[in-house]
């Protein structure tokens, strides 16, 4: 983050306006952070300690749902990075009963990686390999042996590292194929979730392997790591970001043709500053400052998907022009960090304006009835969604990330 906060000091000063704004948005940030990790903690676990696969919209917990990957490996990051924010012990104890059941109950012993799901008893449901999950396994496991120093985890991220690399990458092409067999070998149906398209490559899964690498990387300075975040940032700059429009292609085929025609806005406000996150963990200047450049235009092309209210939209076709209204609770979080940290970058008060207004729109439109943890969407109508409140892909991961690289962000704007 050294080249993040040497681009801040280019800023000119703050007027007493913005840093009252300023000031009144991190303590928001803090305390909206405590509410949802507090909120998890009340909420959703058994009397073991031991979190549940989902909640209703309307509140009802199902002991009986299975548990996702995705729902526990964002558990593990999120009380692992909570307690290396706010220092709360009940947070430490937690990612430590979330490490032991990741590894205990989702980790494949006999082929490696981690499987999809298991029921509420821990048996095995879904055994196929998604990178995608093994991805979020690793981004959660290496932000574990960080917060805590542990020898151990380090040990068990390097080895889904070395997985993921050995078993899921591309070596003709580039990148990661989608998923595969228990065994790793290859399967037919490759899709993350009924609404994706069945293709060889995705931009999710590069952008969470792009995530997961650089929280490794931080925790082990290692080389291979390294270069490996090298790679992924040139095909995120020859495949999948337009040069053009500076929004990113979804689907591609095995040889990169792409397959799709759709602006997803919140993975690309979400990608904006997760690219320059990543271009910080290498050391070569060059690509650094072009990663810093297109992470600006990135995130002043993903203002084309901010409603009037403040709200981000879910997504455009480009081949019909069909605008997605709806304003799930995700890419709302990422437009908090993805702003601000384009202001950070270049001092665009636009930016800066848009960070602000879209924590304004999920106070006042995502933000339950009581405190704790936030709608899944505003449908086109303007009424809540009735979706999960929580569960296999509804987990207190983007929210509580936004709360703390924001008011990290702001930290850095007031003591700079």
């Amino acid at each position: 983050m050294q080249a993040f906060k040497q681009a801040m000091l280019q800023l000119p000063p703050l007027s007493p306006l913005q840093v009252e704004l300023l000031h009144t948005y991190h303590q928001q940030c803090i305390a909206e952070l405590d509410e949802i990790v507090d909120w998890w903690s009340t909420h959703m676990q058994d009397d073991a300690g031991v979190f549940y696969g989902r909640m209703t919209h309307a509140g009802t917990i199902e002991p009986a749902a299975a548990k996702g990957l995705v729902l526990y490996s964002r558990l593990l990051w999120t009380y692992s990075a909570a307690f290396a924010f706010r220092k709360k012990k009940a947070d430490a104890a937690t990612a430590h009963r979330l490490y032991q059941y990741l590894r205990q109950y989702f980790f494949d012993q006999q082929f490696g990686g981690f499987y999809w799901s298991v029921d509420c008893e821990g048996e095995c449901l879904n055994d196929r390999k998604q990178t995608y999950g093994q991805a979020f396994a690793l981004y959660a496991i290496s932000t574990y042996a960080s917060t805590f120093q542990s020898a151990e985890a380090t040990a068990v991220a390097m080895d889904v590292f070395l997985l993921i690399e050995g078993r899921c990458k591309d070596v003709h092409a580039g990148g990661y194929i989608e998923a595969f067999a228990r065994n790793f070998t290859a399967i037919d149906d490759l899709r993350l979730s009924d609404k994706d398209a069945n293709v060889s490559k995705s931009m999710n899964t590069h952008l969470h392997v792009l995530e997961a690498y650089s929280s490794l990387y931080h925790a082990t300075g290692n080389q291979r790591v390294q270069q490996a975040i090298i790679d992924l940032l040139h095909l995120f700059q020859q495949h999948i970001v337009s040069p053009q429009r500076f929004t990113q292609h979804l689907f591609f085929d095995v040889d990169w043709q792409v397959q799709s025609h759709i602006i997803s806005y919140g993975h690309d406000i979400e990608a904006s500053w997760l690219l320059h996150e990543a271009a910080c963990c290498t050391a070569d200047k060059e690509l650094m400052q072009q990663v810093a450049s297109l992470s600006v235009s990135m995130a002043v092309a993903a203002m084309k998907g901010v409603d009037d209210d403040g709200g981000m939209w879910y997504e455009q076709h480009t081949d019909t022009g069909v605008l997605n209204k709806e304003k799930h609770w995700w890419p709302q979080a990422e437009a908090m960090v993805g702003f601000m940290h384009a202001y950070c970058m270049g001092g665009n008060e636009r930016m800066l304006e848009q960070s602000v207004k879209s924590w304004l729109y999920i106070r006042n439109h995502l933000k339950s009835d009581s405190p704790g943890e936030w709608h899944w969407g505003i449908d086109e109508s303007g009424r809540a969604m009735q979706e999960d409140r929580a569960g296999f892909w509804k987990c207190p991961y983007h929210n509580s990330r936004a709360c703390i690289e924001t008011a990290q962000r702001i930290e850095w704007l007031l003591h700079r």
